[in-house]
């Protein structure tokens, strides 16, 4: 059985990813359901898709926020002579 191609890991900048990234990153597909209503569906679709972006962004407002607090926690070490 051949092994699933693995997606490559995105390089990590200090830039806020936008919403298109972040939904093709990760590899977004919209609903389909044949019996909803189309204007149903595509409410509900936009709903999950900000529910995702909206969690990954608070997560990378999160994850800034710890490493502005680390920076500013190191100090300078003094060598020993």
């Amino acid at each position: 059985m051949p092994t699933p191609k693995r997606k490559q890991p995105t390089p990590t900048s200090d830039k806020r990813p936008t919403r298109a990234e972040i939904l093709k990153g990760i590899g977004w597909k919209p609903l389909s359901a044949g019996l909803l209503p189309e204007k149903l569906r595509k409410a509900e679709n936009r709903r999950m898709q900000d529910e995702v972006v909206a969690w990954t962004l608070g997560l990378w407002d999160h994850m800034q926020t710890l490493k502005k607090t680390a920076r500013s926690r190191k100090r300078a070490t003094r060598r020993k002579a």
